[in-house]
């Protein structure tokens, strides 16, 4: 590219930079009019001979005066130049220039990033991201899916839901969405290997930034937003928190990003929020596990960028922003920090997790030392170092080393604590520590038993177990056995299996979980017409199967109409993994106490593999794949026969490899892997025995079948006439 050419230096001759202070000139005249313009007159510019020295590029050093003067003589202008102010101003300008226009270079690097829809391998991908880091990006997609999506946005997907003008409603608004974002966390197997209390802090520690970089992410309504936070926070904080939610604008399209930030920072081991408090509980127990479990996600933060932008260079610069745009919510929550600790009022009325997080209780000063208290220890609010020195004393007071060797009234502080003990013991008692709180051996033993016993009852409640043989269910963990077992192809259809689940039946599951049904139902056509819209969503995940687009449109409806009790049956505990109260009085009402036992069994049954992020969806689609006719045992028309079985078969026949080679790698061994097959398969044969004496039951109830939505009674065969009918509706809704 050709430089612009401004000509020679009206001062010097040599060649002119730009235009400086009106004029032409090189850089080193700009420089010198600039310094030197008020030194005009001074002994130091006064010329030694007649003032008409000559001003050349050679010779401009020789006379400072008759080069100044020229400076004016060809016209350049002291006023141009900027004070100091003015200079500043203009820096802070270019700043943010600078800055507005890196935001928009990484804006537009964030756009090339390729749809969130499906994690597919490609190129890149394969460049950087190992099989095992694809599988824990699926994890974590999948954690926060069934654990945050699945549990704060159904009820209010926007935060917050109306306005607050008071920060204990607006907390108290927030406590759910948070519980689940600690469901989330929990689901992340590294952090898992943290002791329990390293996580309270964590938790506690990054509530703040959590938070914001969490909202900034699901769906804000910005209008509620920012006068809410005018409201509670004022102007201030309001804009610097609705800057921090503009973030979304960036990140939010990305289906990884912001969710493996929120692991990241999580993790950090600094206690910037409590920097100024000296309680040693404040301090990380293992310091060292805590940041190689970060370090594990930084790697893997870093790898995602790479695989997702076209060069490194541009990964470093939205590396770069990432980093700068957290460490500007960093301030800004150590700002509304400070704002809330000074509100203890506000505090008292919000729920318990909410105090937790938003205030560490503050029991004032050790009435002994004067140093920080932890809490009320044997009756008085003490520091930690002297309920210890109590416990450990108590009986002490009067032995040799607790003699003063002063006159008894040592000072007791923070700094002289430790100076006289026996001042210190007799400071402890005179303020009104009890000895008699002290517990003996066989009281703290006691203790120590029941807070173990509470711990475990906590633990024993009803919980979901998984099929023993898995690893931990909640993810997908990738091991060498899965490298050798599951190819790339491979784990990139079980990813697409699991997103086109996500977006179809998972988006029903969230509008029906706690409506299905909406009432209890006394007859069969209620029951099944409320069953439509579950039904529906499975059948746009069917759609999403590549396999089953390419099945002609008359053998799709087949697959359909054949397979549809055991698809319900089947998709039912994902949808809804624990029958509600009504659902089990509508079985009783609707089919009768026995079949309602064996549709609870049924539920039980297909339990374990619900937390599984695969083997039912993959079951789904073999079980909608399967040429069989066991609806129609009995009915002999050639219609219900399908007319390409071959094609079936194949398409069929990839998901039983499939399911095989996932479970081979989700397995200790083969034999593992037979034993759970054969046992998924007893599971699956009597559900299938199960929906065909259901079907017998309804087919005769036909009065209740002709009151149900038409999608659903086309389920069940009718005359021809009305069956082609129902057949053209149903043939709509399947045709992709």
């Amino acid at each position: 590219m050709s430089q612009r050419i401004h000509g020679p230096c009206l001062v010097c001759g040599s060649p002119a930079v730009g235009i400086n202070f009106t004029v032409p000139t090189c850089a080193p005249c700009k420089a010198f009019f600039r310094r030197n313009a008020v030194k005009l007159g001074r002994i130091d510019f006064v010329c030694q001979k007649d003032g008409d020295c000559p001003v050349t590029e050679s010779y401009r050093r020789i006379c400072n005066c008759c080069r100044l003067a020229k400076c004016f003589r060809v016209g350049m202008k002291k006023s141009l130049i900027r004070s100091d102010a003015e200079k500043e101003a203009r820096r802070q300008l270019v700043l943010q220039n600078r800055q507005k226009r890196t935001e928009l270079e990484s804006h537009k690097q964030l756009e090339v990033i390729r749809p969130p829809n499906l994690l597919v391998s490609t190129y890149s991908h394969s460049n950087y991201l190992s099989s095992s880091d694809q599988a824990l990006l699926t994890n974590i997609y999948s954690a926060y899916e069934r654990t945050y999506l699945a549990t704060s946005s159904k009820e209010h997907p926007y935060f917050p839901s109306k306005l607050h003008s008071s920060v204990h409603a607006l907390f108290n608004e927030y406590s759910k969405r948070h519980m689940s974002l600690i469901e989330f966390f929990k689901l992340i197997p590294e952090i898992n290997r943290i002791s329990l209390n390293d996580r309270i802090r964590l938790i506690k520690n990054h509530f703040g930034t959590m938070f914001t970089i969490n909202e900034s992410i699901s769906k804000v309504n910005e209008y509620s937003t920012l006068l809410t936070f005018k409201n509670v926070f004022g102007t201030d904080i309001a804009m610097d928190l609705y800057r921090c939610f503009g973030l979304k604008q960036a990140y939010s399209h990305d289906p990884l990003l912001t969710k493996l930030l929120l692991i990241v920072r999580s993790l950090s081991c600094s206690i910037s929020r409590n920097r100024y408090d000296r309680d040693m509980n404040r301090v990380y127990d293992d310091t060292r596990t805590i940041f190689s479990v970060q370090n594990v996600y930084v790697e893997l933060l870093w790898k995602y960028i790479l695989s997702r932008l076209p060069s490194e260079r541009d990964a470093v610069k939205l590396f770069n922003k990432i980093v700068m745009d957290l460490i500007f919510i960093v301030r800004v929550c150590f700002i509304v920090d400070s704002f809330v600790y000074n509100m203890p009022d506000e505090i008292e009325q919000m729920n318990s997790l909410m105090q937790k997080m938003a205030h560490n209780k503050s029991h004032g000063q050790c009435l002994v030392c004067d140093d920080v208290a932890i809490g009320i220890n044997f009756g008085v609010p003490t520091c930690m170092p002297c309920k210890a020195f109590f416990r450990r004393n108590a009986l002490r007071l009067g032995i040799q080393q607790f003699v003063c060797m002063n006159d008894g009234d040592c000072l007791i502080s923070y700094k002289y604590r430790r100076s006289c003990n026996c001042c210190r013991l007799a400071k402890c008692f005179r303020v009104g520590m009890k000895k008699s709180l002290i517990l003996s051996d066989e009281e703290r033993e006691a203790r120590n038993k029941l807070v173990e016993f509470n711990r475990l009852k906590r633990g024993k409640l009803p919980k979901r177990e998984c099929a023993k043989w898995m690893l931990p269910p909640t993810l997908h963990m990738i091991t060498n056995t899965s490298i050798r077992y599951l190819s790339a192809y491979d784990e990139a259809t079980l990813s697409n299996i699991y997103n086109a689940y996500a977006n179809t039946c998972t988006v029903a599951k969230n509008a029906l979980s706690k409506t299905l049904p909406a009432a209890q139902c006394t007859s069969l056509h209620e029951y099944i017409n409320e069953l439509s819209i579950e039904f529906q969503s499975c059948i746009e995940f069917l759609k999403c199967i590549p396999e089953f687009s390419r099945i002609t449109t008359d053998d799709k409806l087949r697959l359909i109409k054949n397979h549809f009790s055991i698809l319900v049956n089947v998709n039912g505990p994902m949808i809804q993994p624990v029958p509600l109260n009504r659902l089990v009085i509508t079985w009783t009402n609707v089919f009768g106490i026995d079949i309602t036992q064996r549709l609870l069994k049924s539920n039980q049954l297909l339990e374990p593999y619900i937390y599984d992020p695969f083997v039912l969806k993959i079951l789904l689609i073999i079980l909608a794949l399967s040429s069989s006719n066991g609806r129609n045992l009995d009915n002999v028309d050639i219609d219900q026969i399908c007319d390409d079985s071959l094609t079936i078969f194949a398409a069929q026949n990839i998901y039983v490899e499939l399911l095989w080679k996932y479970l081979l790698s989700r397995s200790a061994s083969e034999q593992n892997a037979v034993r759970f097959f054969n046992k998924l398969m007893m599971c699956i044969l009597y559900v299938k025995n199960l929906d065909m004496d259901i079907d017998v039951y309804v087919r005769s109830l036909a009065h209740e079948i002709q009151q149900a939505d038409p999608i659903m009674q086309s389920m069940w065969s009718r005359t021809a006439e009305v069956e082609e009918i129902t057949d053209m509706n149903v043939a709509e809704n399947i045709t992709i």
